[in-house]
């Protein structure tokens, strides 16, 4: 793995991972077709095992405008493609209440500095799984296929209704 000793890829990594996510928050609260549905923000890191099989642990940060609340769902998984650092924003699909983050989620994502994710709890029906798809931003190339579980700490839910 090379590291870039002036550390402009990371300074151009945070700069994407800070205004992109701005920029479209504010399409968000713009765009009333989407206010009815909850906010995902991630950052995740992948860490190579085995050429391309990795793990991989992050941080997601549900926001329901709606209810008013926003919880934050640590995570750990792993699957096969390339490392790296991600960070996200997306929209969630049939999000019925506080806590429906907690479990298995499997998920493909791809991109070069900027892509796209998509996530899904994949026990019953697809159509009625908790789902997100998101854009992502990424250090480099990025892709990947696996399964993560989200871990859910109902004390660290933030209620401002």
């Amino acid at each position: 793995m090379y590291l870039d000793p002036s550390g402009e890829s990371l300074i151009g990594f945070a700069l994407l991972a800070i205004c992109v996510p701005l920029v479209l928050m504010a399409f968000y609260a713009t765009n009333p077709s989407l206010h009815h549905k909850p906010v995902v923000l991630d950052i995740s890191r992948n860490f190579n095992l085995f050429e391309i099989f990795y793990i991989k642990g992050g941080l997601s940060v549900v926001i329901n405008f709606d209810e008013k609340y926003i919880e934050f769902y640590p995570h750990l998984g792993g699957g096969v493609g390339s490392s790296g650092t991600t960070a996200s924003i997306g929209v969630i699909s049939n999000y019925e209440e506080e806590g429906d983050y907690k479990k298995w989620f499997s998920y493909y994502e791809g991109g070069y500095y900027i892509g796209l994710d998509h996530c899904y709890a994949p026990k019953g029906e697809y159509e009625n799984a908790v789902q997100a798809t998101s854009f992502t931003f990424s250090s480099g190339f990025n892709f990947g296929r696996g399964y993560d579980y989200y871990f859910y700490f109902e004390e660290l839910t933030i209620d401002w209704s």
